[in-house]
């Protein structure tokens, strides 16, 4: 790049920050239908319940079972089940692979029916063009930037 070009980025992330701002997800989060993508470990440590509180009976389905760096056919699966559910939000939780997991099931199920992860990155079928659902992140580490990212 030469200091002759021009140059413009905008990341209209909003990133709300303190002390138990769980408990206020409830008037964050705008949706009807929310689906929670986390992993078992929150959910162990209660921090899934404490999302029930906040989300009420908003909070449709959860998904717990993201592992470190899931692959095309479990991400498939998942978003198979969670497009059966047919939440309006996406609420990932966790690090990296958590909000990036989120992120990727929110434009996934918004695909036309048959659409997969896998022909698209290994049979080269296009992304689909439905624009993805609204998606929030809460990270619980520090360091992917995940939660600042539209990219997964």
């Amino acid at each position: 790049m030469k200091l002759s070009d021009n140059f413009s980025f905008g990341n209209p992330t909003r990133i709300i920050f303190g002390a138990g701002k769980i408990a206020e997800l409830g008037s964050i989060v705008v949706g009807k239908r929310i689906c929670l993508v986390t992993s078992a470990g929150f959910t162990r440590r209660g921090l899934t319940q404490r999302l029930r509180d906040a989300l009420g009976d908003r909070l449709v389905h959860v998904v717990d079972t993201i592992d470190p760096n899931p692959d095309l056919d479990r991400l498939d699966a998942i978003i198979r089940d969670v497009r059966a559910a047919e939440p309006d939000v996406i609420l990932g939780l966790g690090g990296g692979s958590a909000m990036d997991s989120g992120k990727v099931i929110a434009k996934a199920v918004s695909a036309p029916e048959g659409w997969t992860l896998a022909l698209h990155f290994r049979d080269g079928q296009p992304v689909h063009r439905n624009a993805p659902l609204p998606c929030y992140v809460v990270p619980t580490t520090s360091g992917t930037g995940a939660e600042v990212t539209p990219f997964a």
